[in-house]
């Protein structure tokens, strides 16, 4: 087996695992975040896809980001001491017209620490302007 597949290999069985913990992290999400989180994104599918997938991963990984366009941040991370503050400072000074937060009703599985998920919707420059000159 040359390098390259034993490479694709060990991918080929990690996306096995993902699989395997897929359903898990989605029960899991259903069952702590608050009842709203879910149809409050349901606009960004592909972020809630991704913590899904990732969910059991936080615990290594600290902090994922979900979504990061122009018009909006999505983060999940570890509720820890400070995480807050080190996530808004991270993001910088940015024209911020929605944030939500929402923390795990209970500590992730593996981690001791709860899920916080932070999103931040940004007024594009046209917004800006308008509401300056409206």
């Amino acid at each position: 087996m040359t390098n390259v597949e034993s490479v694709l290999d060990a991918v080929a069985n990690r996306i096995k695992l993902d699989q395997q913990k897929l359903e898990q992290n989605l029960a899991w999400l259903q069952a702590e975040m608050h009842r709203y989180f879910f149809s409050f994104n349901k606009d960004d599918t592909e972020a809630l896809t991704l913590l899904a997938v990732n969910l059991h991963r936080l615990a290594d990984f600290k902090r994922l980001n979900l979504v990061n366009r122009e018009e909006r941040s999505m983060i999940a991370q570890l509720s820890t001491s400070g995480s807050l503050y080190r996530a808004l400072r991270d993001l910088g000074e940015k024209n911020t017209c929605y944030a939500e937060i929402t923390t795990s009703t209970a500590p992730l599985p593996g981690a001791g620490e709860q899920l916080e998920v932070l999103r931040f919707d940004y007024a594009q420059a046209e917004d800006r302007q308008h509401g300056v000159n409206g």
